[in-house]
C-alpha cells in the first residue's frame, strides 16, 4: 500500500512539471524563433557584423545604394570599351617599330687575298638604323619603313595592300621584297647570323632584293599550303626609276619580271615545336641589252671587300632563277636549305649564255631549350622567345636576372661563278671569276624577344682565275653585333 503511495506522488510530480514547461518555457522559446515570413528589416535588425553589431536598415541601405553605384559605373566603363572599340575600327591603327644594329669586324687574309682585294680594314658600323610605321584600316594595310645608317639611307618596304580579295588573295602593291626563298624572307631583325649567305650575296644586286611591283598571296588564308606570285619592275633600293623616252640604257635596273613562291607544309606542331616544309621559287626578268652587269660576293660580313666577281659586261637580255627551300624545326634544333640555280640569256656571241650556282645549309640548336616559331602567312621562322629574359621584373618591383636563350649556329654556303665569262680589264684584273665558299659558326645571346648580342665566325675561302693563273684566297672574319627591335 505505501509502495503504491510513492508511485502516484511520483506520477504527480511529472505532471506538475510538464504543466510548469509548457506554460512558461515553450512561449518564451517561441518568442525567439522567426516566423515563415520574414521581412528584409527583420533580417537587417537579425545581422550582425563581424565584430558583433547589428546593421541598421539606413545602413543595409546605404551599402545597396553603392553596389547600384558600382554596378553603374562598371556597366558604363564598358559602354565607353565598346564605343572606343568601334571608333578605332572606323580609323586606322599605327604602329611604330625601329631596329637598331651596331656592328664589329675584325680580318685575317693570307697573301693571295691582300694582293687581289686590298687589306681589309677591323672596323665598326653603324649597319642600321630603322624607323617604320605599319597598320591597319578594316581589311586594308600599309607599312612604310626606312633606314637612316649614314651609309644605307633608302627606303625599306612602303607598300599598301588589302586582305582576302575574292579569288585574289592579299593584294600589296608598292616596294617591297620579291618572295623569293625563305632566307630573302626573314627579316634582318630575325637572321640567325649577321648577314645573309654566300648564294645570296652574291645575286642580290640583281635577282633577290627589293623592287616595285604587285603582290597576290593566300597569306591569310593559308592552311599547309602557301603561295605568292608578283610582277615587279626592276629597280635601286632608291627607288627612282622613271621612264621619259622608253628605255635609259644607263639606267641600272630596266626591265620587268615575275616572282612567284609555293610551300607546302607539311607538318606543323607548334606545341612541341615542330615544323617541315618544302618549297620552290621562280623568276624570270627582262633585261636591256646595253646595261651593264658585273656579279660578285664577298664573305659574309659587312665592312669587307669582294672576294669572287665577274667584271663588268653588257647584252644580257634574261635571266631565270629556280630556288628550292627546306626548312624543318624539331624542339631546340632547326635546319634551313636553299639552292640557287641562274641562267643568263646574253646576246653577245663572244660572251655567250652563263650559269650561276649557289646554296647553304644553316643549323641551329638551342641550347637552353627554346622552341623556333613558324609564321604561316610567310612561310618563314621568327622571333626567338627566351624562357627567362636575362632582365625582368618580378610581381613585387625587384630586379631578377635569368640566364636569356642561347644558340649555337653553323652555316655552309657558296656561290660558283665559274661558268661566267673572263673578262680583263686593260690591267688583266678586272675579273675574278671562281667559286667562293664560307664557313660560319655563330653563338646568339636573345636577351629577351628584341635584343640580342650575336657572335659570328667565318672562314672563307675563294679560288679563282688571275690571267693565266688559279688563285686562293683565305679570309677568316670575327664579327660580332648588338641588335634590338622594336
Amino acid at each position: 500500500m505505501k509502495s503504491v503511495i510513492i508511485f502516484k506522488r511520483k506520477w504527480i510530480a511529472a505532471i506538475v512539471f510538464c504543466t510548469l514547461t509548457v506554460l512558461f518555457v515553450v512561449p518564451t522559446y517561441a518568442q525567439d524563433v522567426p516566423s515563415s515570413i520574414v521581412t528584409p528589416d527583420q533580417i537587417v535588425e537579425s545581422a550582425q557584423t563581424p565584430s558583433g553589431y547589428s546593421i541598421s536598415p539606413d545602413q543595409w541601405n546605404a551599402l545597396n545604394k553603392r553596389l547600384e553605384s558600382l554596378e553603374s559605373q562598371l556597366k558604363d566603363e564598358k559602354a565607353k570599351a565598346a564605343k572606343k572599340k568601334e571608333d578605332d575600327a572606323k580609323k586606322p591603327s599605327v604602329k611604330v617599330s625601329g631596329r637598331l644594329q651596331y656592328e664589329a669586324d675584325f680580318f685575317d687574309q693570307n697573301e693571295a687575298s691582300k694582293a687581289r682585294a686590298g687589306n681589309m680594314r677591323n672596323g665598326t658600323d653603324l649597319r642600321r638604323a630603322w624607323i617604320g610605321v605599319a597598320g591597319s584600316y578594316k581589311q586594308f594595310v600599309y607599312k612604310c619603313n626606312f633606314d637612316l645608317a649614314p651609309q644605307n639611307l633608302a627606303f625599306k618596304d612602303v607598300y599598301l595592300g588589302i586582305k582576302e580579295l575574292p579569288w585574289l588573295g592579299d593584294m600589296r602593291i608598292g616596294y617591297f621584297k620579291e618572295p623569293s626563298g625563305v632566307e630573302q624572307l626573314t627579316g634582318v631583325h630575325q637572321m640567325w647570323f649577321n648577314d645573309r649567305p654566300l648564294s645570296m650575296s652574291g645575286i642580290s644586286s640583281y635577282m633577290q632584293n627589293r623592287a616595285l611591283g604587285i603582290e597576290f598571296s593566300n597569306g591569310s588564308r593559308v592552311e599547309d599550303f602557301l603561295w605568292t606570285v608578283g610582277f615587279f619592275q626592276n629597280c635601286s633600293d632608291t627607288i627612282h626609276k622613271h621612264y621619259d623616252d622608253g628605255y635609259d640604257p644607263g639606267d641600272t635596273r630596266s626591265g620587268e619580271g615575275v616572282t612567284a613562291r609555293f610551300v607546302k607544309i607539311l607538318q606543323y606542331c607548334p606545341e612541341i615545336g615542330r615544323v617541315f616544309h618544302v618549297g620552290a621559287s621562280f623568276t624570270y626578268k627582262s633585261w636591256n641589252p646595253g646595261e651593264s652587269m658585273n656579279w660578285g660576293t664577298r664573305a659574309e660580313n659587312d665592312l669587307g671587300r669582294k672576294c669572287i666577281e665577274t667584271g663588268a659586261f653588257v647584252g644580257t637580255t634574261d635571266t631565270y632563277m629556280v630556288s628550292p627551300e627546306l626548312v624543318f624545326t624539331n624542339n631546340s634544333f632547326a635546319v634551313i636549305a636553299e639552292y640557287n640555280y641562274i641562267r643568263l640569256k646574253n646576246s653577245d656571241a663572244a660572251i655567250g649564255d652563263m650559269n650561276i650556282h649557289g646554296g647553304h645549309v644553316s643549323l641551329s640548336y638551342m641550347l637552353t631549350g627554346e622552341h623556333y616559331n613558324y609564321q604561316k602567312s610567310t612561310g618563314t621562322l621568327t622571333f626567338i622567345k627566351p624562357n627567362v629574359d636575362f632582365v625582368r621584373r618580378c610581381e613585387n618591383g625587384m630586379f631578377e636576372s635569368g640566364c636569356g636563350a642561347w644558340q649555337l649556329l653553323y652555316r655552309f654556303s657558296w656561290i660558283d661563278y665559274r661558268q661566267m665569262p673572263l673578262l680583263a680589264g686593260a690591267d688583266g684584273e678586272k675579273s675574278k671569276v671562281g667559286i667562293a665558299y664560307d664557313h660560319t659558326f655563330g653563338l646568339n645571346w636573345q636577351m629577351s624577344q628584341t635584343f640580342r648580342v650575336v657572335f659570328n665566325y667565318i672562314l672563307s675561302n675563294d679560288e679563282y682565275k688571275y690571267g693565266a693563273l688559279n688563285k686562293s684566297g683565305n679570309v677568316s672574319v670575327f664579327t660580332t653585333s648588338v641588335q634590338m627591335y622594336f
